[in-house]
């Protein structure tokens, strides 16, 4: 089912599809970030790092177009409240991946490439968490029934991550190549990319949230 809104609303809508390209295209950006921390092209490395943080601030100059446009009354209240949630939310997503860069890049944790690349699979899970997340939201507003098909494979990808980061702790503490510091630092860097995947179903949760108020 298909929601009819005014051309505020409309606006609205768009601006928050807008925020989600921005989000996803950051996401992406931590494949770069894996492959030159693999290749250890700490030149690379430092670009990429420099465009996550410009992306974080275009993230967040979007969320506040967003909020501005919000408070001028687009939306029932109930309804209002719902997505300035999801859109705060989601862009604490943003804000998460600018930290697993940041750890990355100015850190540099000392790991051999068969652990880096079993990273790079995590990373690719929570991208994929986060695409499933965005066709959720956005079928939120056009097919309610597709909407709640993609909430159940936020919550499969969160899985599937939460089973490599479980290995990959595994292996990190049992490894005799590693002092105590650096699995300690491992596992940082480990839960903190981790937690991209957990807050995307915990926005996708919240979505399903809102489906379930439509429907009462």
């Amino acid at each position: 089912m298909k929601l009819f809104f005014g051309k505020k609303e409309e606006n609205i809508i768009e601006t928050f599809k807008e925020h989600l390209d921005i989000v996803e295209f950051g996401i992406k950006k931590l494949q770069d970030v894996f492959k030159a921390y693999i290749e250890e092209n700490w030149e690379e490395l430092e670009k990429v790092d420099k465009e996550i943080s410009d992306i974080e601030r275009n993230a967040d100059i979007k969320r506040k177009q967003i909020e501005n446009k919000m408070y001028s009354k687009a939306f029932l209240p109930n309804f209002r409240g719902d997505l300035l949630g999801l859109i705060e939310n989601v862009d604490k997503i943003m804000n998460k991946t600018q930290t697993v860069s940041e750890i990355i890049y100015y850190q540099k944790p000392f790991l051999n490439t068969e652990i880096k690349e079993k990273m790079l699979i995590q990373t690719k899970l929570v991208e994929k968490a986060f695409y499933s997340l965005r066709i959720a939201i956005e079928s939120l507003f056009e097919n309610t029934e597709k909407a709640l098909n993609y909430v159940k494979e936020v919550e499969q990808y969160e899985h599937e991550e939460d089973i490599v980061e479980k290995n990959l702790l595994k292996e990190i503490f049992d490894s005799k190549d590693l002092q105590l510091a650096e699995k300690l630092q491992a596992k940082d860097l480990i839960l903190q990319i981790g937690d991209i995947a957990d807050r995307s179903e915990d926005v996708s949760d919240r979505v399903e949230i809102i489906l379930l108020k439509r429907n009462i």
